[in-house]
């Protein structure tokens, strides 16, 4: 999801910059973070001695990463509330409201800390490029997103009606057990 996600995203991000003439140093930050920093957060997950741990981390950096983004963009509104929108909603997926929550401060704090070194610049504008750099990211993401927890929800039911029926009969025989004959009575 994080490939798809950042991949999409570089398109918004760079639509803007293309606007606003951005230097190479921060075009170079930009194509590193959308093509290499996916499968390096995979590497380091799979690799790590606590993945959930790590991808928690990891998912706190692409906030952080985000904020940068969005001051770097100028607050453009639209890519900014897209961007914004979608972090939420990974966080909130994956680790509940309370981490999204807790991984919107380091957003905050490092938009604020981007946006402080640049002037506090803001650019209220969101021209035609921009709206159609956006859209992919604004369709395909959500769907992806959706697409996963349609997959993730059947394989729970499948589980659930796994363990129902392992509970309700007898491993060997496969014969209703007395578990069975407490539930029907």
């Amino acid at each position: 999801m994080r490939t798809i996600g950042v991949g999409l995203g570089f398109f918004c991000v760079a639509s803007v910059f293309r606007l606003h003439e951005q230097s190479w140093p921060t075009w170079v930050l930009l194509v590193v973070y959308a093509f290499a920093w996916p499968p390096l957060a995979r590497m380091l997950a799979i690799r790590s001695g606590a993945p959930a741990r790590t991808e928690l981390r990891n998912l706190a950096f692409d906030s952080m990463l985000g904020g940068v983004w969005i001051a770097l963009m100028q607050f453009n509104p639209l890519p900014s509330a897209l961007i914004l929108a979608m972090l939420s909603a990974d966080k909130v997926a994956v680790g509940g409201v309370r981490f999204a929550l807790r991984t919107s401060l380091g957003l905050v704090a490092a938009c604020l800390a981007t946006s402080a070194m640049l002037g506090f610049v803001v650019d209220p504008v969101t021209p035609m490029s921009v709206v159609w750099a956006c859209l992919p990211f604004m369709v395909a993401y959500p769907l992806a997103i959706s697409h996963v927890m349609y997959g993730l929800a059947n394989k729970v039911a499948h589980q659930n009606r796994w363990l129902a029926r392992l509970s309700s009969t007898d491993d060997l025989t496969g014969l209703a057990n007395r578990r069975q004959g407490f539930i029907a009575a």
